[in-house]
């Protein structure tokens, strides 16, 4: 369940419309990576905002932020600009200030992370009395925020190498609810379904984003000449629940 942090307004002039809401969508890309996007939708017309994500820094570190195409061409300012060691932050923030209003909806900013270790990602947004407004002045705020639930998102880097399999997988996985009970089997298998290398991790997560990390893969083939495939599973379920199943199928040649 993600975490918002939220401060009532009483001093502003509060905006009475349908209130938008902010979307919070993580990913496994290649390399090591994450990104976390922050949309928005159903945005009445805003000209500014001022969000903080904040991260478990024990699992993910921050490499960089970029505007979102949802934002006018204006500047965004951050927290990370000219820093270069990032490892003792544990939140990045985002501010942009326009004179007018923009009412589009999607990313409002995306943030990068390298990967440190496994875990809960942590992953929360925070902002304080006036920090989402419109050109009146007006607070845009309180706003629901929603993250994407029960998924899983999986990138791999596996290739043969000296006639052997190597490489890694990431796992993502959000949950919404207690904590969650995970078990993630990966394996290595020729063209006729024979399986050549195995691994496999039983964890117990909290809720929200984490990550699992497949990270010492090595397995050598009968035949590498022939393409492989790279097969996870991965089973989940919240307390006294059934398990579901997802599964991604990787080539490698």
């Amino acid at each position: 369940m993600l975490l918002v942090i939220i401060f009532a307004a009483n001093s502003l002039n509060i905006y009475s419309s349908p209130l938008p809401s902010l979307d919070l969508y993580a990913a496994a890309l290649e390399g090591g990576r994450i990104k976390v996007d922050v949309s928005i939708s159903g945005n009445p017309g805003i000209a500014g905002f001022k969000l903080t994500l904040n991260f478990n820094n024990s699992v993910i570190v921050p490499a960089s932020i970029l505007k979102g195409s949802s934002v006018p061409p204006i500047t965004l300012t951050s927290n990370l600009d000219g820093k270069e060691d990032m490892s003792a932050l544990h939140y990045v923030t985002a501010l942009v200030a326009n004179t007018s209003n923009w009412i589009g909806n999607g990313v409002l900013f995306t943030v990068f992370f390298d990967i440190l270790n496994e875990g809960d990602l942590g992953l929360s947004i925070s902002y304080s009395q006036g920090d989402i407004t419109n050109q009146r002045g007006e607070e845009i705020n309180p706003l629901t925020v929603n993250v994407k639930e029960e998924y899983v998102h999986a990138s791999s880097e596996m290739s043969f190498d000296g006639g052997k399999v190597s490489g890694s997988a990431i796992v993502l996985m959000s949950n919404a609810g207690d904590a969650f009970d995970s078990f993630c089997s990966l394996g290595i298998y020729d063209p006729l379904g024979v399986l050549e290398g195995f691994y496999c991790k039983n964890l117990t997560m909290p809720n929200g984003y984490s990550i699992i990390l497949f990270d010492d893969i090595d397995v050598t083939p009968k035949n590498p000449a022939l393409p492989h495939t790279a097969r996870l599973f991965v089973w989940s379920r919240q307390a006294h629940s059934p398990f579901t199943k997802n599964t991604t199928d990787w080539s490698i040649e």
